[in-house]
């Protein structure tokens, strides 16, 4: 089935490549997405068109928002150019007022999206089918409520921690009864085909986040949606993670999550949630291996396992965080006017003497020396 959460050739195609080259200034060599980022950038400079567009390009990122009357001829060139020409879905509006907030990442092999959309049906119809894409696609949903549709009469209702599998490559539609906001996924066959006998039918069943390997997969991939530093040798490690997480979400079989773990997806992906939990909370005075584990509902030494595994440990990390947080700080023009102390203090240190310390002995300088360095010349 189609996937409405399908984006046209974010898997690993020539599309995927030109959205890698893509820039903030527009200068990107696909004409389709060049035609709407132009579209973009002219209805939020032109308020007169009563549409509200913010659209930024980055290396294999998209971020689009738009709000508009549903009935208004600019939002028809959207839909045209930037969803039945770009996404490849036909989007119908079921208000009088269609808003959408797209974040979409393109890495080797995987296609990544948060979206956040008023009430709309979202169609892969026939004439649509001709990109060749037959990609499996998975729309989990976090808010709202929707329900999945396709060719052969078979329909899921979708609720809040809901999630179904489907064929991008036939006809189908996505409904979306509210407000909802939801993730996607777009993953080539021959990622989970090694592991499912009957690829159709384990699509179009709901598949509830409670299970543990959906959970995880939806926790990673908020993170990966978050990040902006994703290089291409990173991208292509986390693509074999979640096509790791898919294939246990998908059979449901512990077998083979027990296989997939030793080969390191699972791990990984707790680790990688793991750490970017740590550096959200670097500033919290209680921040431990105890209170981490507390939070993923896991023993510390399992967390302390994951990061032997990865060559460090728990401590170091967090030290090389703060470290590499407090450095960010003093050299931050910004933040010139507050004490080393203070921003020692705002990186996790409560001991400056042992900052100080650590400091010298990262950056083969002083706190003082770093900051000074960093303060523009005169003239």
């Amino acid at each position: 089935m189609g996937s409405q959460e399908r984006w046209h050739g974010l898997t690993g195609t020539e599309r995927a490549k030109n959205l890698r080259g893509g820039t903030r200034n527009n200068d990107c060599s696909c004409p389709v997405f060049n035609k709407a980022c132009t579209l973009a950038d002219q209805y939020s400079s032109d308020m007169g068109l009563k549409m509200d567009a913010a659209l930024q390009q980055r290396e294999g990122a998209i971020d689009l928002r738009i709000r508009a009357p549903a009935t208004d001829g600019c939002f028809d060139n959207w839909r045209e150019a930037f969803g039945r020409t770009f996404l490849r879905l036909d989007v119908e509006p079921s208000g009088t007022v269609f808003s959408t907030d797209i974040s979409l990442r393109a890495l080797p092999g995987l296609g990544l999206g948060s979206i956040t959309t008023s009430a709309c049906s979202l169609t892969r119809t026939q004439d649509l089918l001709t990109d060749g894409q037959d990609d499996i696609g998975l729309v989990a949903l976090l808010r709202g409520r929707g329900r999945a549709r396709d060719r052969k009469g078979r329909d899921v209702d979708l609720r809040p921690g809901e999630a179904v599998f489907l064929r991008n490559g036939t006809e189908g539609a996505v409904d979306y009864t509210d407000d909802t906001q939801h993730l996607c996924f777009t993953i080539p066959q021959q990622a989970l085909a090694p592991f499912i006998s009957d690829l159709d039918a384990a699509c179009m069943r709901a598949i509830n986040a409670e299970s543990g390997p959906l959970a995880l997969l939806l926790r990673y991939a908020q993170i990966v949606v978050a990040d902006d530093g994703v290089t291409r040798e990173a991208g292509a490690a986390i693509a074999r993670h979640v096509h790791d997480l898919a294939a246990m979400v998908m059979t449901g079989s512990p077998e083979l999550a027990m296989a997939l773990v030793d080969r390191g997806g699972r791990a990984a992906a707790r680790l990688a949630a793991i750490k970017a939990d740590i550096v959200s909370r670097l500033s919290d005075s209680t921040l431990s291996v105890t209170t981490v584990a507390a939070r993923f509902a896991i023993t510390p030494r399992y967390v302390a396992r994951l990061f032997e595994q990865d060559g460090t440990t728990f401590t170091a990390f967090v030290l090389e965080q703060r470290l590499s947080r407090a450095r960010s700080l003093l050299m931050d023009p910004n933040k010139s006017g507050q004490s080393i102390s203070t921003l020692a203090l705002a990186s996790g240190f409560g001991d400056i003497s042992y900052f100080n310390k650590r400091f010298r002995q990262r950056y083969s300088a002083t706190p003082s020396d770093i900051r000074e360095a960093a303060r523009p010349e005169d003239g």
